[in-house]
């Protein structure tokens, strides 16, 4: 599947950018769907219905989770949407990518700002099990 991406020639600033990517949040959600539910029908073939994914296909999805939440920060700051796929994003990019590691710092500072705009400041505390259960609100 053809991954999208903008000419930065194309659209200069950054929130017009951003603005259009949410435009396309229904086309990013199918893509999630359509590689998840890939996963599941490739692993019932192959018999191995309790399988993880592969390490790819969770890129794939970390990928199209990091649009979505560029373009609801733009679009709808602080909506729960916001937040749960924020916070999805944080634990996605955790799993792939350590604790430690650049993209999980980024993911962390993102989600805190969703969770920041939708319940203003609050403890270290409150805003991780905030994150805990907006990661698993839909699950």
């Amino acid at each position: 599947m053809k991954q999208c991406s903008f000419d930065p020639g194309l659209i200069v600033f950054s929130q017009v950018r951003n603005f259009f990517a949410a435009s396309l949040y229904d086309l990013f959600e199918l893509q999630i769907a359509c590689e998840t539910e890939s996963m599941r029908l490739e692993r019932m073939l192959n018999g191995e219905a309790q399988a993880s994914q592969s390490k790819d296909s969770k890129m794939v999805i970390l990928r199209n989770l990091n649009h979505c939440v560029k373009a609801l920060e733009e679009s709808s700051p602080g909506s729960d949407l916001h937040c749960i796929l924020s916070s999805k994003q944080l634990y996605s990019s955790i799993e792939l990518n350590g604790q430690t590691s650049p993209q999980a710092a980024l993911a962390l500072e993102a989600c805190k700002r969703a969770h920041l705009y939708r319940y203003g400041p609050t403890s270290d505390t409150l805003t991780s099990t905030l994150m805990e259960l907006n990661r698993t609100l839909y699950d």
